[in-house]
């Protein structure tokens, strides 16, 4: 999937910005954050909202969770995902496409220095 950017659209009076960042910008903001927000959608149509660990490599979203927590029950029903960061000065909202993939050696490496911990090399 090609990324594409734009800006989000809002009524005038709220005055937010109308220019659009670079991509290799929000790569940048993406990898520097910490804490995220995925936005999940349960089998009944309702929203499921929860902050995560995660990592950005390329220009992949890499988060875990256990297959018994409510997102990643979602995912495996409704591929359909929203990422935010924690910023709403600066937002920055990823839709996309989520896909369970092997966990590689350049993740586990990106986790291990964003946040002292590395995943298990294998899925539970």
């Amino acid at each position: 999937m090609e990324p594409r950017i734009g800006p989000i659209t809002l009524p005038q009076a709220y005055g937010t910005p109308t220019r659009t960042m670079e991509w290799s910008t929000v790569l940048d903001r993406l990898r520097a954050t910490h804490r995220f927000w995925l936005a999940t959608t349960r089998p009944d149509g309702r929203p499921h909202s929860v902050p995560i660990d995660g990592v950005w490599v390329g220009e992949a979203f890499y988060f875990g969770g256990s297959p018994e927590t409510v997102h990643q029950r979602n995912m495996a029903a409704n591929q359909e995902v929203v990422v935010h960061i924690e910023d709403t000065k600066a937002a920055i909202i990823v839709e996309g496409r989520a896909v369970l993939v092997p966990i590689t050696d350049e993740v586990r490496r990106v986790t291990k220095e964003k946040y002292g911990w590395a995943p298990p090399a294998t899925h539970e």
